[in-house]
């Protein structure tokens, strides 16, 4: 099916809108839409890069934990084989909190658990 990308990025700046939050001068909003749309979005200036909040704050309390942090970036589904692959000597896992991850979550909770890698999950189930 064809869309009007232009049109489909109205209506996710529409809801970040609607679902955006100020906290001590922060202005903020659940960014759970289409990967493609958001860099669209950041593209044209509207947003700010929707990778970089997510992880500021596990890079932040890395650090103070003296924990190394790296970032390996799943962008389709098609990077998740061999992200996990890439794993290498690690002690545990922070799952990012968005689409791909939550449509996939059972394929992604059984890969680190068949590693046995302690992971930090943004939903329960």
């Amino acid at each position: 099916m064809e869309y009007d990308t232009a049109k489909v990025d109205e209506v996710i700046l529409a809801l970040l809108h609607l679902n955006a939050q100020t906290d001590h001068g922060i202005t903020r909003a659940w960014k759970g839409f289409d990967w493609d749309a958001m860099d669209r979005l950041h593209a044209q200036g509207f947003i700010s890069d929707p990778n970089a909040m997510q992880l500021e704050g596990a890079m932040a309390g890395a650090r103070t934990l003296g924990v190394q942090f790296e970032e390996v970036p799943v962008r389709g589904l098609g990077d998740f084989a061999s992200a996990l692959k890439g794993l290498r000597g690690i002690d545990g896992v922070l799952n990012a909190d968005n689409p791909l991850f939550l449509t996939h979550r059972v394929r992604l909770v059984d890969a680190v658990a068949g590693r046995r890698l302690p992971a930090i999950y943004p939903q329960r189930r």
